[in-house]
């Protein structure tokens, strides 16, 4: 029966207090190794602290009475946002606590207080409650990265599916389904026996005799490896997986020893259990991504892990639930499901074997059903009852309390008079059949193409209405176009309903950002901050209006045809984004070539190395006569200037102040050919966002500096037009977090120019750079176009920044040999010196304190100091004290477009150096004024990222 109460908190506490205990917590507090307490510390002092107030959850340091995390939770049907608030303010700060988790006992928010940011590993959120020892990995950051040698492995795997794919195809096996399928095999046999293995570690009995093992034929020969699967070891998986269909073929497909030799060696020497992704899932995208026929075979099947995670996560299946998917493919959603239920239940004898046998189901008319059993019991069992049939040929009646699927769009099917209905489109049959099989009171989570929620074809109409009268849609997320890539670029929202209740008002929420780049890259998608997905997480249970997010009313979608298409709904507040035209930029603007006219006495001169995060940074003086032949372009007030040049975001509107200027050639001038259509303002915040820019450097050519042609290139460029009063209204928004840059900029200002004080320089003897190195060294020149999983992380002179830090945004990744590696290899401590550069900014200077692995480039030096005569910070400080910085831009010789200081001249630069008590006490004395700087970035950096977002969001 459906639930007509409301969840109380203490519905909450049962789960986490299953998930602790399952992740190895103690949480009997009658215990003397219990590192777990609720509602109130162990200590006096710490039930001091809190004032009164009383907690969820303290978790401890094992063995002391350091608190490590808090975990706030709430009712189910309230936000995980007031949670994560009340823990941070109410608890985690009083008591000093680094990390902080809210969750309603399924989706949880992981947050780090010195830091202000979410936890993340490798890029990507942290969205579980973690371990003791996986939450102690988090106290000192926020961010962590996977381990070496996992990290190597991970490497080596791809390499190893790399080298797969080809050998397969070589023997005759096609692309797809049938290279993995025999790929996955050896991939099992390899896993399981790693498991196997494990067991016997642990005290536990093995369930596959040795002599079945990976290590019993790893060292044989080719053609009697292959023998022995064939004849000994399929035969035996069959034996034991194959009573509920076909997992295993009795024999393999592979013809050639040569290769299953060479697969069982590369594989052999991977320890795959250290990986904690789905490694055969790796595998099936690696196949996947590399079929030329990557729409008709692989892709179907595949949903990205993060949409299969929000899925299982917000129809939070309970213990004791029948969970089904009628298209299940390799079985993504089920293992989700079951790994989200095996967290949450007690491990009893009869709740594994619930858990195995009688709670996942799953059906597929390929033979990729037989990757989703073993998928399955490589999770842990469940495989019995995945079939391999056609979903829709046998209708389910009121059977399954969880249904989640991603079924295949615009099939044909000959069963729609089985659903009542008399039509061979499968797409609203599918949906029938999902209906049909939840019991009353069953939730769904289904990915559906955007034609089922909007199109007037009547069958549409039908299931969308039957759907509405029959169920309560509890939220229709839309999704965009770029979240199935490179699989398929198809428009798709997410259906979230629960069966037994017609619908009042359906929720509609669009995610513009789900965290990852928006790429059809094969390479991947690669992880970002922006993502609409952590605040539908967070507002899932109160359903809230944001700028994403909408509810309406059921009368007005049955007036509209019971339409379901979100932006039909979309407020005009919000659909303002959405009216955007794409149009060339010429059209709408006029290129500016005046040139500079005789005159008397001198100008100011604007370079592009004079424009620094779009605020003027220096101004050169020149005469008519002695003047760079660059200095020759001149703007009006309102004219929006930005530089020609890749990988350079500068960019101005001209306004009073600055329309007596001479501007470089290096910039180009545009004009807005008509205010009333294009507001010149807007112009200025289009031709410095991310998207124009990527753009521009597309378009960019040339042998040595690349640059855009004013007209040639610029005529291909298209920018978003939206009505003039929109503009006006963003143009609000926009210049609010603007007016924070600029008051962030005077104030960055004021300690640039105050700079670091020379007198701080001025104790002890004064030697030269080299007095105090112990080695100085050139960068690889080598080209720096590696796959992250393939290379090093390579330091360029773009990663130093002019005030001397490091900035990792646009970080490159290069292959090396083994010993150049070794050779370019960073050490912390390290110096890196930027040897060549505009002439304003040759010289930048920066310390190296990572312990991960870099390596740097030609244009930068690697200078080791002798830590027993100096300290590195205190050079670093040095170097970028107001003196040197004016000596070093004296010294650089210029060329063309670069400026240069070599080795031998960095290191005859004079330096003072006090006792290394001295050098200290100089160094934390500067530490302050930068973490103050540090801070005014941050402000800076976010009120940009708004800007940038928005202004995004138009394209």
């Amino acid at each position: 029966m459906t639930r007509e109460t409301k969840l109380q908190e203490t519905a909450t506490r049962k789960k986490v207090d299953k998930i602790l205990e399952n992740l190895g917590w103690e949480t009997n507090e009658e215990s003397p190794n219990c590192n777990v307490t609720t509602e109130v510390p162990k200590l006096l002092k710490q039930k001091k602290d809190l004032n009164g107030d009383e907690g969820d959850y303290f978790l401890y340091k094992s063995g002391t009475d350091e608190i490590i995390g808090i975990v706030e939770t709430k009712r189910p049907n309230e936000s995980i946002k007031q949670a994560l608030s009340q823990g941070i303010e109410k608890y985690a700060k009083p008591l000093n606590v680094p990390i902080v988790f809210a969750t309603d006992g399924n989706i949880v928010r992981a947050y780090h207080i010195k830091d202000k940011s979410e936890l993340k590993k490798d890029g990507i959120a942290i969205s579980n409650l973690l371990s003791e020892l996986d939450l102690l990995k988090f106290q000192d950051s926020s961010q962590i990265s996977t381990p070496v040698e996992v990290k190597y492995t991970k490497q080596e795997l791809i390499k190893i599916f790399k080298r797969a794919n080809d050998l397969l195809r070589k023997d005759g096996l096609r692309e797809g389904v049938e290279r993995f399928s025999e790929f996955a095999n050896l991939l099992f046999m390899k896993m399981i026996s790693e498991t196997e293995n494990q067991r016997e570690k642990d005290g536990l009995s093995r369930r596959l005799e040795e002599r079945y093992g990976w290590n019993y034929f790893k060292d044989w020969d080719g053609q009697r490896i292959l023998d022995y699967i064939n004849d000994t070891i399929l035969p035996k998986l069959a034996d034991k997986y194959n009573h509920s269909g076909d997992v295993f073929e009795r024999t393999i497909n592979i013809k050639n020893p040569d290769t299953i030799k060479e697969i069982v060696d590369r594989l052999s020497k991977l320890n795959l259990s250290i990986i904690e992704t789905d490694v055969k899932g790796e595998a099936f995208e690696y196949f996947l991504k590399e079929s030329v026929s990557v729409g008709n075979d692989l892709g179907e099947y595949f949903t990205p892990r993060h949409i299969v995670k929000l899925m299982v996560d917000l129809t939070d299946p309970k213990f004791g639930d029948k969970v089904y998917d009628p298209c299940c493919g390799t079985g993504g959603f089920l293992i989700e499901a079951y790994k989200s239920l095996w967290n949450k239940c007690k491990h009893t004898k009869e709740n594994i074997e619930l858990l195995r046998e009688k709670t996942i189901y799953g059906r597929e008319l390929t033979g990729t059903a037989r990757i989703a059993k073993m998928n399955m019991i490589l999770a842990g069992d469940g495989h019995t009852n995945i079939n391999q049939m056609d979903s829709l040929s046998k209708p389910v009646k009121d059977v399954f309390e969880v249904i989640l699927t991603n079924f295949p769009f615009s099939q044909e099917t000959d069963y729609g008079s089985l659903y009542g209905f008399n039509t061979k489109d499968a797409n609203p049959i599918f949906i029938k059949h999902i209906i049909d099989a939840l019991t009353d009171g069953g939730i769904a989570g289904v990915v559906t193409f955007q034609g089922v929620l909007y199109d007037n074809n009547k069958v549409y109409k039908d299931i969308r209405e039957y759907l509405l009268r029959n169920c309560e849609v509890l939220g229709v997320i839309k999704l965009h176009n770029y979240v199935f890539q490179p699989y398929t670029g198809v428009n798709t929202s997410i259906l979230i309903f629960r069966k037994g209740k017609p619908t009042k008002k359906v929720w509609f929420f669009n995610v513009e950002e789900d965290g990852f780049e928006k790429s059809a890259s094969k390479r991947g998608r690669k992880p970002i901050d922006q993502n609409n997905l952590k605040t539908l997480e967070e507002i899932w249970q109160t359903k809230e209006d944001t700028e994403n997010s909408w509810g309406i009313n059921i009368n007005e979608i049955e007036n509209n045809n019971f339409n379901l298409n979100a932006e039909t709904y979309k407020p005009k507040k919000i659909r303002a984004k959405s009216e955007a035209k794409i149009i060339p930029i010429l059209e709408v603007t006029g290129i500016i070539k005046e040139p500079v006219k005789i005159f008397e006495g001198e100008k100011y001169y604007l370079t592009t190395g004079g424009v620094k995060d779009n605020f003027i940074v220096n101004l050169d003086k020149v005469t008519y006569t002695v003047r760079p032949s660059r200095a020759n372009l001149l703007a009006k007030e309102n004219d929006v200037i930005f530089s020609k040049m890749k990988d350079s975001d500068k960019s101005l509107l001209i306004n009073k102040e600055t329309k007596d200027l001479i501007f470089s050639t290096g910039f180009i001038v545009l004009r807005s050919k008509d205010e009333s259509r294009l507001n010149p303002e807007f112009l200025k915040y289009i031709v410095s966002s991310k998207r124009f820019l990527e753009e521009r450097d597309r378009l960019a050519h040339g042998s040595t500096q690349k640059a855009i042609n004013e007209i040639d290139d610029l005529k291909k460029i298209t920018i978003p037009i939206l009505p003039i009063k929109l503009q006006e209204n963003i143009l609000k928004k926009l210049n609010s977090h603007k007016n924070i840059l600029e008051k962030a900029h005077e104030f960055e200002k004021s300690i640039f120019e105050a700079g670091i004080d020379d007198s701080y320089f001025d104790h002890g003897e004064e030697i030269i750079l080299k007095d105090i190195c112990d080695d100085c060294q050139y960068g690889t020149s080598e080209k720096a176009d590696a796959k992250k999983e393939d290379g090093t992380a390579i330091l360029r002179m773009n990663n130093l920044t002019y005030e001397g830090e490091l900035d990792f945004e646009d970080l490159k990744y290069i292959k090396l040999s083994k010993e150049n590696k070794t050779k370019f290899m960073l050490n912390k401590g390290d110096i890196l010196f930027n040897r060549t550069n505009s002439q304003d900014l040759v010289g930048k200077t920066a310390l190296f304190d990572l312990d991960e692995e870099f390596v740097f480039a030609s244009y930068l030096i690697r200078v080791k100091i002798n830590k027993a005569k100096a300290l590195p910070t205190y050079v670093v400080y040095y170097m970028n004290s107001n003196k040197i910085k004016k000596k070093l831009f004296n010294m650089a010789k210029a060329s063309v477009n670069m400026a240069n200081i070599n080795a031998q001249e960095m290191l005859s630069i004079p330096i003072k150096i006090p006792a290394l008590d001295k050098q200290k006490e100089i160094v934390s004395a500067l530490d302050i004024q930068f973490k103050a700087l540090h801070s005014v970035k941050e402000l800076k950096k976010n009120s940009k990222k708004i800007i940038e977002n928005d202004i995004n969001s138009l394209w």
